[in-house]
């Protein structure tokens, strides 16, 4: 091996050293900054280190009764929220953005109709793609309908309904 290419090798190693130590003082100032923000103190600097100063989110505050915002009419509101508890699944994934996807392309299917939401809920070790909510006995019909388009559904019904 010549000098010019141990040189070389012996700068990129340093190079990368070099990353790697900023890297992890990134990371724990991060790390820091984090405990701060949950603990409410700082961690104590250690063997000299001198510790710095992040900028920190103020808390949140509740509104008060007249900085209430009005409801959204276009929602569903809480009371309405018992006819509307089923849901239809359109896919599981190991990915929370292919199911992400999935949702919105069987919601882009049926063209808006019904007024519907994707909701990407993690079970276990993979993500279901479903749409919703929906009252329990349209959810039958808006499955055979995206089972016609191409798509994949299940019902997914609350425990009163399935009864």
């Amino acid at each position: 091996m010549s000098w010019r290419e141990g040189l070389r090798k012996g700068r990129s190693h340093l190079l990368f050293a070099l990353i790697l130590a900023v890297a992890g003082t990134l990371i724990v100032h991060i790390e820091d900054n984090n405990l701060e923000r949950e603990t409410g103190h700082r961690p104590v600097a250690r063997a000299g280190v001198p510790t710095v100063k992040g900028r920190i989110t103020p808390p949140v505050t509740a509104l008060s009764a007249k900085q209430t915002p009005a409801p959204d009419t276009a929602r569903p509101t809480i009371d309405d929220a018992a006819q509307f508890k089923a849901y239809v699944q359109v896919g599981a994934f190991r990915d929370r953005h292919r199911a992400e996807q999935a949702g919105a392309s069987a919601l882009r299917s049926l063209n808006g109709q019904p007024a519907l939401a994707v909701r990407v809920k993690p079970f276990a070790k993979i993500f279901r793609a479903e749409l919703g909510p929906i009252d329990p006995s349209a959810a039958k019909r808006l499955c055979a309908r995206l089972l016609a388009l191409g798509h994949e559904c299940r019902p997914i019904m609350p425990r009163s309904a399935k009864d």
